[in-house]
């Protein structure tokens, strides 16, 4: 529909106004499962999630990316004197694992917003706008293409939240268009060519029925 309206719809445009001044409307989620291989405290695999968040964060259709990454970052800034040097993980996987049970102990519902329990699963969270079906699926072919080939084959990254089931949704739609019409096509084709004993007649009669499709 953002497409079919167009950008100076006055419709899109409220949209557009209330997503600049509150929030955006819809979120990527990106579900990280890490083999035992790639512990969530070893810092290549902190570097690697947040290479993925930079990446997700940069596609046109998508905004600031956050994940655990900012969370250790903030909680080594302020142990080290609020210093914006330190707003970065831990540099060894002691000092990673030693951020993580900090925040355990202070505040494990925000821990658990970003980390699984049994820290195997990790999260990144993107905001975005409503954007048109063609942009955010271009955005989302982008992403698996990255996690194919920057990310470890034992990797698994699952996308889900509003803006990957939107796009599921609507390639849905368009599947099950393009094969209903031409199933529908046929039995109206039949079915006049039977009433009037004609196929000649049954051709024309086609022209008014293809008419709203080809609309």
């Amino acid at each position: 529909w953002i497409e079919s309206w167009g950008e100076q719809s006055s419709v899109v445009q409220s949209i557009r106004f209330l997503e600049s001044r509150m929030q955006r409307s819809m979120t990527l989620e990106a579900e990280i499962t890490l083999p035992t291989s790639s512990p969530i405290e070893d810092p290549a695999s902190l570097a690697a999630i947040g290479g993925l968040a930079a990446f997700m964060s940069a596609q046109p259709a998508l905004g600031r990316a956050t994940s655990i990454n900012d969370l250790l970052g903030r909680l080594n800034r302020a142990l080290h004197g609020d210093d914006d040097v330190h707003t970065h993980v831990g540099e060894s996987m002691a000092a990673n694992a030693e951020l993580i049970e900090i925040m355990a102990l202070e505040d494990p519902a925000a821990l658990g917003a970003w980390l699984s329990m049994d820290r195997s699963s990790a999260r990144i969270s993107v905001d975005s706008t409503e954007r048109s079906y063609r942009t955010s699926l271009r955005a989302l072919e982008s992403i698996a293409a990255y996690v194919k080939t920057r990310l470890p084959e034992d990797w698994s990254v699952r996308l889900s939240g509003e803006f990957a089931i939107t796009v599921d949704w609507v390639r849905d739609v368009q599947r099950t268009q393009f094969r209903s019409f031409p199933t529908s096509l046929l039995l109206v084709f039949l079915t006049v060519a039977a009433f009037f004993k004609s196929l000649r007649l049954a051709a024309v009669a086609m022209v008014p029925a293809l008419l709203p499709v080809v609309v």
